[in-house]
């Protein structure tokens, strides 16, 4: 599966409307460095609860790691 259709599946998961996903810019970066947008911070709506994303180098791999900590920190809280 790509990145791209795990991002789907996960975004899906959650429901569009539940997450907010903002991209962010890092001006101390040189014009045109490859992880001048590579940060993203997820907002999951209903539980308020806010997840970086910033190991990696692409924001597709940033989002998918945020979406799939999302989900863990999820199924522990409704498993307690």
């Amino acid at each position: 599966m790509s990145l791209y259709e795990e991002f789907d599946e996960l975004e899906n998961y959650f429901g569009k409307s539940n997450i907010r996903i903002e991209y962010f810019f890092e001006p101390e970066l040189e014009v045109l460095h490859p992880k001048q947008y590579t940060k993203i911070k997820l907002t999951h709506k209903p539980s308020k609860k806010v997840i970086l994303g910033e190991s990696f180098n692409t924001q597709i791999e940033n989002a998918v790691d945020a979406l799939k900590k999302l989900r863990s920190f999820l199924d522990e809280e409704n498993a307690v």
